[in-house]
Parts: C-alpha cells; sequence; structure tokens
C-alpha cells in the first residue's frame, strides 16, 4: 500500500513539472523577436553618416529561464557589437539592441539561438542584402527667361535625383557647362547669360552627398 502511495505521488510531481516546462518553453517561443518579426532588409554602405551599421533589436521575455542567445553568422563577413563592443553572444536583457558592422557589399545571413535552462532552443534567422553607393542621375531643363537681360536663360536640374534617396542618399551639387564656362553649384536652378543667339552645348553632371557623380548629359539648346 505504501509503495502505491509513493508511486501515485512521484506521478502527479513528473506531471506537474511536465506541465510546467511545457508552458515555459512555448512562452520563450511566443516572445523571442528579431526587429518586430523582420526576417529580411537592404542595407547602403558608405561616407554617409546614416549608413554603414545596421540596428537590430532582439526581445525576449522571461529573461530568467533563458541560458544565452548565441549567434552564427552563416553568410557574410560581419561584426556584430553590443554596447559599443564587439561580442559574440548577447548580454541578455528585456531589450537588446545590437549593430552589424560591414566591411564589405554582399549578402549576409545571421541565425540568433535562444537556449532556455533545460537545454531547448529557438531560432530566428536575418538576411540583409548589403550594397555600396549607388550614383545619382542628372535631368536638366533649358529655357529662355530674358528677365534681366534678351539673352538670359534658365537653367533647371530640379528633376535630378539620388537612386538610393531611400537610404539617406540625396543630389548636393550640379556641375554645369555652357558656352565654354563651367561652374558648380549647389542650387538646383542657376541662371545664366548668354553671349547672343545661337546654338550651345550644355552639359550637367550632378554629384550626391558621398561625393560620387552622374554621368554627364548633354543638350543642345538654341537661342
Amino acid at each position: 500500500m505504501k509503495y502505491l502511495i509513493v508511486s501515485f505521488i512521484l506521478l502527479l510531481f513528473f506531471a506537474s513539472c511536465d506541465d510546467r516546462l511545457e508552458g515555459f518553453i512555448g512562452a520563450l517561443d511566443a516572445d523571442f523577436s528579431l526587429n518586430n518579426g523582420i526576417e529580411s532588409d537592404s542595407v547602403k554602405i558608405g561616407l554617409k553618416s546614416t549608413s554603414g551599421n545596421y540596428a537590430i533589436t532582439v526581445s525576449a521575455t522571461n529573461i530568467g529561464d533563458i541560458a544565452s542567445i548565441k549567434f552564427d553568422v552563416l553568410e557574410g563577413n560581419i561584426d556584430i557589437l553590443q554596447d559599443g563592443l564587439n561580442i559574440s553572444e548577447l548580454n541578455l536583457s528585456s531589450t537588446m539592441n545590437l549593430e552589424v558592422e560591414f566591411k564589405a557589399a554582399e549578402t549576409v545571413t545571421i541565425e540568433f539561438i535562444l537556449i532556455d535552462k533545460v537545454g531547448a532552443s529557438i531560432t530566428k534567422t536575418i538576411q540583409l542584402v548589403v550594397f555600396e553607393n549607388l550614383p545619382p542621375v542628372a535631368v536638366m531643363d533649358v529655357s529662355k527667361i530674358a528677365q534681366v537681360d534678351p539673352f538670359e536663360i534658365q537653367l533647371n536640374a530640379n528633376e535630378s535625383f539620388d537612386r538610393d534617396a531611400h537610404f539617406g542618399g540625396s543630389v548636393s551639387a550640379y556641375e554645369w557647362e555652357i558656352d565654354g564656362v563651367t561652374f558648380l553649384t549647389t542650387d538646383p536652378i542657376s541662371k545664366y547669360i548668354l553671349g547672343g543667339t545661337g546654338s550651345f552645348i550644355v552639359t550637367l553632371r550632378v554629384f550626391d552627398n558621398d561625393s560620387e557623380s552622374s554621368a554627364k548629359i548633354v543638350e543642345t539648346f538654341t537661342l
């Protein structure tokens, strides 16, 4: 009889442990995330202050039940920093802010592995397509305005654009060449007085805020 009672108590104990363990692992799986679920993104590297590194936020609850969060770089050559320091394993907190430091334009794949205190693991992966600065595109419009002089024209490059504007790029300078004169300006619209009537070759090249230039475009303007 005593044997049956002890066996029954042990059975209840192990069943209770299984229930707690199952709930414990499920809670971690539900709350572990990278960048609110973002699994892929594009990143520009260049001279811009907003480029070069990529922020990853790792969020998890039940920190006391986690043994470690590690990562494995499956593809690419990168460093991962936490609080400015190069790490091989995350310092645990409810929100962990990381920076991925790139060394080249390439595809980067990072796998994060959460391991709980009973050895169960959860894996999340993020893939980043890293690219270098894209050159801007020059667009011009030349027109006669004759406001202060009958030979006055307007040089308009306002439609020029930087192809990586979504990543912080912008057109920062405009280089015009007309009537044998070359000048650089930060204003997209300039006025110029020609020496008389005739046909003139107008050339435009624009620069982005990474100091990269567009291809030159050429237009013949007749006054």
